[in-house]
C-alpha cells in the first residue's frame, strides 16, 4: 500500500492506496451524460503516456486527504446560474402585467438586464426590479418587483412586505448578486514568504453575455397563473419559436 504526500512539507494527501492498471476508458467522453468515479475506492494509477503529465496519478475522491478541489474554470457562466435566473425572469415577465420594467443598476442589470429590455416594450418603466431578503432596505410601494432568496432546504420564499411582490431566486445566486461583484485581485505590499506558494487559481473573466437558460423560462413561465393571459403566452410562443439561436436573451 501506498501514500501520497506533499513533496514540500510531508502532509499527508491520501489514505493508503494499492496501485492498479490505469483504466482504458480514463481519457473517455460522452456528453454531458454522468459516468461513475475512474477509480475504486483504495486504488490510484498512473499516467504510463509519455505525452501525458509526467507522473500524473489519479485517485477516488474519498482517498484524498487534507486537499481541496480547485477546478479549471473554463471561463463561462455556470449552468445553474442561468437555469436560476430563467425562472426568475418568468416570475418578473408575468408580473410586470406585459408593460415596460426597469431593473436596478449593478449585477442584476448583468444577469436580467438584457432579456427584461428584449422581451418587454421600451417606455417609462411601470415597475422595478430590485433585490430584497435579509439585510438589505425594505421596497417600498406596489412598484416594486423584489427578487428574494429561496430557502435551499425547505423550499421557503422570503416573506415579502404587504403590497410588494416577491419573485424567488436560487439562494446562492441571490447571495452572490446581493454581494456584489468579487474584487479584482491586486499585488500586495512586499514578497511572499520563503516556502510559501500560491496555487490558487485567478478568476476567468466570462466569455460571453450572460444569458438567462431558454428552456427553464419557457417551463415556468407556462406554469404560472398568469400564463392564461394572451399577451403572456405569446411571448412564450414567441421566445420558444426562436429557440436558442434567435432568442432574446
Amino acid at each position: 500500500m501506498d501514500v501520497f504526500v506533499c513533496a514540500g512539507c510531508e502532509a499527508v494527501l491520501s489514505a493508503p492506496v494499492a496501485r492498479v492498471a490505469l483504466p482504458v476508458h480514463a481519457r473517455q467522453r460522452w456528453g454531458h451524460s454522468l459516468m461513475p468515479v475512474l477509480m475504486e475506492s483504495g486504488t490510484y494509477a498512473v499516467d504510463p503516456e509519455p505525452g501525458g503529465p509526467a507522473g500524473a496519478a489519479v485517485l477516488a475522491p474519498g482517498d484524498l486527504r487534507g486537499t481541496v478541489l480547485l477546478p479549471a474554470p473554463e471561463g463561462w457562466w455556470d449552468p445553474r446560474w442561468a437555469a436560476a435566473v430563467g425562472a426568475a425572469l418568468a416570475g418578473v415577465v408575468a408580473l410586470s402585467g406585459g408593460r415596460p420594467v426597469a431593473v436596478e443598476p449593478g449585477p442584476l442589470a448583468v444577469t436580467l438586464g438584457r432579456a427584461v429590455d428584449a422581451l418587454l416594450p421600451p417606455g417609462p418603466p411601470g415597475r422595478t426590479v430590485v433585490l430584497a431578503g435579509p439585510g438589505l432596505p425594505v421596497p417600498e410601494g406596489p412598484r416594486a418587483l423584489a427578487l428574494v432568496p429561496v430557502h435551499p432546504r425547505t423550499g421557503e420564499v422570503w416573506p415579502c412586505p404587504g403590497g410588494v411582490d416577491g419573485v424567488p431566486l436560487d439562494a446562492a445566486v441571490w447571495l452572490h448578486v446581493a454581494q456584489g461583484p468579487d474584487e479584482l485581485p491586486h499585488p500586495a505590499a512586499g514578497r511572499m514568504p520563503a516556502g510559501v506558494h500560491r496555487d490558487e487559481p485567478l478568476p476567468l473573466r466570462p466569455l460571453t453575455l450572460f444569458r438567462a437558460d431558454l428552456d427553464v423560462f419557457l417551463r415556468t413561465l407556462s406554469r404560472l397563473p398568469a400564463f392564461h393571459e394572451p399577451w403572456l403566452r405569446r411571448i412564450h410562443e414567441e421566445v420558444r419559436g426562436r429557440g436558442y439561436a434567435g432568442a432574446p436573451f
